[in-house]
């Protein structure tokens, strides 16, 4: 489990566990199903658990209300630094670093999962934003000669 807030640990499963407050965790499983019940879902199968046994933890699921982008590769702090204000290079926002900030006008969660050599941001936001913040990232990237790829093919990039 991360120690601080703003801080996010990869778990044995492949997801990565976010720490966005003193209470408040968010759990990264990139590779369920949108069917999945929760035993594919641990984290989620303990918070429940554990609300059972009167302790005061709600499991949230956010599939429905968040998009997540991925954004991968050397260049990828010097294009953030033209839609967010937080300094996202390796040496002030090291992998498993979290930021909770606004990017191109849009609040969202940036999640470092990658190493110093090439960083790996999860941005997650608001679904009514997914079309805007697309269309901003595309054109950022452009600049960058970045590329998108699909879902799937991240996918099987992550189970190797």
């Amino acid at each position: 489990m991360p120690d601080t807030p703003n801080t996010a640990r990869l778990q044995t499963d492949g997801s990565w566990l976010v720490r966005l407050s003193v209470g408040e965790f968010l759990q990264l499983t990139p590779a369920i199903t949108p069917d999945a019940g929760v035993a594919e879902l641990p984290l989620i199968a303990q918070a429940d658990d554990a609300l059972f046994q009167g302790r005061r933890v709600h499991s949230l699921p956010r599939r429905d209300s968040h998009a997540w982008f991925s954004l991968s590769g050397s260049s990828v702090p010097t294009l953030m630094a033209k839609l967010c204000g937080v300094d996202l290079r390796s040496e002030a926002f090291p992998p498993g670093s979290v930021a909770q900030t606004s990017v191109a006008r849009t609040n969202a969660i940036i999640v470092n999962v990658g190493s110093h050599q090439c960083p790996c941001f999860h941005l997650l936001f608001d679904i009514a934003s997914s079309h805007y913040l697309w269309g901003v990232m595309l054109d950022a990237m452009r600049e960058y000669s970045g590329q998108t790829v699909t879902a799937a093919a991240l996918l099987a990039h992550h189970h190797g």
